[in-house]
């Protein structure tokens, strides 16, 4: 069995879904789960999946609905496939780096005139350095910054699949009724494990839910911290 089949049927499951739900939406206007008074406006998918010119000669009657809902679907169906593909060939890229062992994270917080400090993050691992950053307010910026950075790393990424396709082996499911995606891993994976069929490390959910995540993994996590810098150690749990 490949490393992630069953990531790999989740992208394939989602695929088929989204294609039978966008070609409603082209056909009928609305998502079958859109309750009734959004369902107002027939051509709604239909101009959402057209290209400017095709709308135009809808409009102008060049070109009937039956003709404008087959390019539509056409131009709809193409993209699935284009964004599916690209999630299928960043689960090989993933599935082929080498295994995580170490991550170092250190944080350097820069004062700045408009938003006071911002983190500067830099992660070492097994396979090489990455850089992360945020600024503005009202969020966490820290965890935004090392997600920032984790997310560029394939190895670290690699954990974070390999903890989701061990709990989908074991019979759990990423499906939600309530996000937006359809998808929240938080079921598999822990909170800040986003929400589509590959996780990722969330942004402004404080750095801890990383630990928690990792710590699921199969690492350990230690820390210290000064008045303007932190600094995380993590590695991989002695059995």
């Amino acid at each position: 069995m490949k490393e992630f089949a069953m990531i790999e049927k989740r992208i394939t499951e989602e695929a088929e879904k989204n294609t039978i739900d966008t070609v409603f939406y082209i056909e009928n206007g609305y998502f079958p789960t859109w309750a009734e008074e959004h369902r107002t406006d027939p051509d709604r998918g239909l101009k959402a999946n057209s290209t400017e010119t095709r709308w135009k000669q809808y409009q102008a009657g060049t070109i009937s609905r039956e003709k404008a809902v087959e390019l539509a679907t056409k131009r709809a169906t193409k993209e699935i496939e284009k964004k599916t593909a690209a999630k299928l060939a960043e689960l090989d890229r993933v599935a082929n780096v080498p295994d995580l062992t170490f991550i170092s994270v250190s944080v350097d917080w820069v004062r700045s005139r408009t938003w006071g400090y911002n983190p500067n993050v830099e992660v070492r691992t097994n396979t090489g350095t990455y850089y992360g950053t945020a600024s503005g307010c009202g969020y966490d910026k820290e965890s935004a910054a090392i997600a920032d950075a984790f997310n560029k790393c394939d190895s670290i990424l690699k954990a974070l699949y390999q903890l989701k396709e061990n709990g989908l082996r074991a019979g759990k499911t990423d499906a939600s009724k309530t996000a937006f995606t359809g998808v929240d891993n938080r079921n598999i994976c822990g909170y800040g494990s986003g929400y589509s069929v590959l996780p990722y490390f969330e942004g402004g959910v404080g750095a801890s839910c990383f630990w928690s995540i990792l710590k699921d993994c199969g690492y350990k996590t230690s820390g210290h911290h000064s008045k303007h810098s932190d600094f995380y150690s993590i590695e991989k749990e002695v059995a």
